[in-house]
């Protein structure tokens, strides 16, 4: 865990939820994206009557920082890419689980009927 929450935040964002070990945003789309990632979160918050995260990363369950990633980190991060790169190769990382599959499938399709004699098709 980091030591703050908005360091969590950009962690999270930056690392693509830990699931990988180098840095998936640059420092300085991290730093475009952390407004709209703390209002998200500031939002969401207070919608559902938490704290508003005043403490340390640490004092929240780990399962809190799941579902802040894949309810509020993702889209926003999804939001910003379609805004800036939509055709970034690393997209895929920040789509669900259905959609990766779903986005899996379409170019395999695509990769069949573009070169169906690789397939037998032909």
């Amino acid at each position: 865990m980091k030591e703050t929450i908005v360091e969590q935040m950009k962690w999270l964002a930056q690392y693509a939820g830990g699931t990988c070990d180098l840095a998936v945003l640059s420092d300085e789309d991290t730093e475009a994206l952390m407004p709209k990632l703390m209002k998200a979160l500031k939002e969401q918050s207070d919608a559902v009557g938490y704290d508003g995260f005043t403490g340390r990363p640490d004092d929240y369950p780990d399962m809190v920082w799941v579902m802040v990633y894949n309810g509020i980190v993702k889209p926003t991060v999804l939001e910003w890419i379609d805004a800036n790169c939509p055709d970034a190769w690393f997209k895929m990382m920040y789509l669900s689980k259905e959609e990766q599959d779903r986005f899996m499938l379409e170019q395999q399709a695509q990769d069949m009927l573009d070169n169906p004699e690789d397939y037998g098709l032909i």
